[in-house]
């Protein structure tokens, strides 16, 4: 009955109040006033109108008004990813932040201290400072202003990389990217049948560690594959899915000379597609070095309030390398461990107490002699 003593437009205005409480509170009292006066579709003697038209009419005019004062509301900033995806502690550097930032500048907020941002003139542009004692790890950043703020995205602090970016073309093994070790690039599969290729140079005997960070992190939709090629293109080494959906490549140089580090992607979700994929969303940071590596450490929890020694565990590490000892932080819920001449750094969380147990080797002949 109600619809029916309604004009069109009123009921289809009515009908889009459904998505606003506040529109539908007025839609419910429109309701309860004509159940309770339905005399209102009387004519108007002085008018010789519907006194039920004319007040659909105002009703239809606020949810118009409503609507056009939502529309001037700005919206907040999103934030996509960063270019490039990393800073090395201790320095400064231009940080391009992609995305919509309806106003401009906008403030940054870092989840922890060691970073701190500042936005340039140009749209999108930051100047970020990573201190000198910075931890190293992923640093997570979010971008907000009076409208609100964006979703947090991934931004990492290194050690002894240097960070670069992308430059193409670099998909032919002989335009491929020269690279100096250890280096991190920032990169992006833009289209479908992207490859991109870099160039490093080894000493026989030298291990090269590549690691592909893109779906685990960065949440790029992509299943990576890693290979290490001869510089005409032959494939000496591949890996894929070593670390979730990204790869990571070990390799042994056999001679002295260049080789190539060769990167391409499928869809994170398998479809009938023939062939590489790539879009602006397929972002990637490539690590490589033929230096020290940490992969992960033990033990994997670490007690708060007590010193504790560390064992690391990655590739290249010297003797002085491999153990840490790192001081109590009770008021801390995560530390990164991390040491200053060696790639990579892994979070571990701090908890009230820990047993701090170090594997030891045992015979699979012998299970009753595993440690307790």
């Amino acid at each position: 009955v109600y619809k029916r003593q309604l004009p069109y437009d009123a009921r289809r205005l009515a009908s889009a109040a459904a998505c606003e409480p506040a529109l539908r509170i007025n839609a419910l009292r429109w309701r309860r006033s004509l159940s309770e006066h339905p005399q209102s579709t009387r004519t108007d003697p002085m008018t010789n109108s519907s006194v039920g038209s004319r007040a659909a009419g105002l009703f239809g005019a606020q949810l118009m008004w409503l609507a056009v004062c939502g529309s001037l509301v700005a919206e907040p900033p999103k934030l996509n990813n960063w270019s490039p995806t990393g800073i090395r502690r201790g320095s400064v550097a231009e940080v391009t932040a992609s995305g919509a930032f309806g106003a401009w500048p906008v403030q940054a907020w870092v989840d922890r201290p060691g970073l701190t941002f500042k936005a340039l003139e140009k749209k999108g542009v930051f100047e970020v400072t990573a201190a000198d004692d910075a931890e190293a790890g992923v640093y997570l950043v979010r971008l907000y202003d009076s409208s609100g703020a964006s979703s947090v995205r991934p931004l990492f602090v290194s050690t002894v990389v240097s960070e670069s970016i992308e430059q193409e073309p670099n998909d032919a093994p002989d335009a491929s990217q020269e690279l100096e070790l250890p280096a991190a690039v920032s990169g992006k599969l833009g289209k479908s049948g992207d490859v991109d290729s870099y160039r490093v140079g080894l000493r026989k005997g030298q291990t090269l560690m590549a690691r592909l960070t893109a779906h685990r992190v960065l949440k790029s939709p992509m299943d990576a594959v890693l290979q290490v090629c001869l510089p005409e293109g032959f494939v000496l080494q591949q890996n894929d899915d070593e670390l979730g959906l990204d790869p990571q490549i070990v390799f042994q140089a056999p001679a002295d000379g260049d080789f190539l580090v060769r990167l391409f992607a499928f869809p994170e979700k398998p479809n009938s597609t023939i062939g590489f994929a790539g879009n602006d969303a397929y972002v990637y940071r490539l690590e490589a070095t033929a230096g020290p590596v940490l992969d992960y450490a033990l033990p994997l929890a670490l007690p708060a309030e007590e010193s504790v020694k560390v064992v690391c565990v990655g590739q290249n590490l010297a003797a002085d390398q491999r153990t840490l000892t790192l001081a109590p932080q009770p008021d801390a819920s995560f530390t990164s461990v991390f040491h200053p001449q060696a790639a990579g750094a892994v979070r571990l969380p701090r908890v009230p107490m820990a047993s701090e147990v170090m594997p030891r080797e045992s015979s699979p002949d012998s299970p009753w002699k595993a440690e307790r």
